[in-house]
């Protein structure tokens, strides 16, 4: 799969990322699926492992990312 972020309006502060997750996969808990840059245009973010997820869902994390999402999903699409 292949993910891209647009028409990002507000930029996130510099200590701030968007994570993408995947949901409802074997796993009972989101799994990382990859960070994108919280300014502006960026390339597209390749996921080579979907498994049996579900949805791929986006959160605001810390930078560098987090092991968990510690905020309310944004949006989120079906798989």
């Amino acid at each position: 799969a292949v993910a891209v972020l647009r028409d990002q309006r507000t930029p996130l502060p510099s200590n701030r990322t968007y994570q993408l997750w995947l949901v409802g996969g074997a796993n009972a808990q989101p799994s990382s699926a990859g960070l994108v840059r919280g300014s502006g245009a960026t390339d597209p973010l390749l996921i080579e492992r979907i498994d049996n997820s579900q949805v791929l869902a986006v959160t605001i994390e810390p930078e560098g990312g987090s092991p968990q999402p510690t905020t309310d999903i944004l949006g989120q699409v079906s798989l």
